[in-house]
């Protein structure tokens, strides 16, 4: 989208003075209408299934959202501070699910990941490679979990998924774009994406 670019020199700057925030709202699901259930033999609960209504919708239409940088200089002396800004609008689609421990946010994940494997949300980059997989980063002793919970809930990608796992790096680096292009879900241990010290 387009940047819009502009700066202002502040004459009268205060470092004493504090900035007031807008006050923090929680948001919840109430009032959101259940989604269908997704899996056959697996049933969610209530809340689950408002939690993916309100998934798939953050996910389809985004949130419009203003991305700013700011750059800003002061002259302590006199009191000036001069701060040039760098703001473009952007639509920011999926969010954060943080419910408590126990609440099932991994089932209602592979439920979303089930509903939205048909879509293509997220326009092709030129040399990157054109595949629905999602790809699922995670804390090595999570891996096996998820790869039992995909088994479970979605037994139909059991020949769609990779897996792997912690200390990983070099299987992760033979993997071939013909296994991408025909797999559903990559899962990776997150410490084969960090270089080691």
């Amino acid at each position: 989208s387009d940047i819009k670019m502009d700066f202002r020199l502040v004459t009268d700057y205060d470092r004493q003075k504090k900035p007031t925030y807008e006050p923090l709202t929680i948001k919840n699901n109430n009032g959101v209408d259940m989604a269908e259930q997704p899996f056959e033999k697996h049933t969610l609960r209530d809340e689950q299934r408002r939690v993916l209504t309100w998934m798939r919708e953050t996910e389809s239409s985004g949130t419009p959202f203003v991305e700013e940088e700011v750059v800003e200089s002061t002259i302590h002396e006199i009191g000036y501070r001069a701060e040039g800004r760098a703001t473009r609008d952007i639509l920011r689609r999926g969010g954060i699910l943080a419910q408590d421990v126990g609440f099932g946010k991994t089932v209602v994940m592979l439920a979303l990941i089930k509903e939205t494997s048909d879509e293509t949300t997220v326009p092709p980059h030129p040399g990157a490679i054109p595949t629905n997989a999602t790809l699922i980063l995670l804390p090595s002793h999570l891996v096996n979990q998820w790869h039992e919970e995909i088994e479970k809930f979605l037994p139909e990608l059991k020949n769609k998924v990779i897996v792997i796992g912690s200390g990983k790096t070099l299987e992760f680096s033979k993997l071939t774009i013909k296994e991408v292009l025909q797999a559903e879900i990559i899962i990776v241990a997150w410490d084969n994406c960090i270089k080691p010290p």
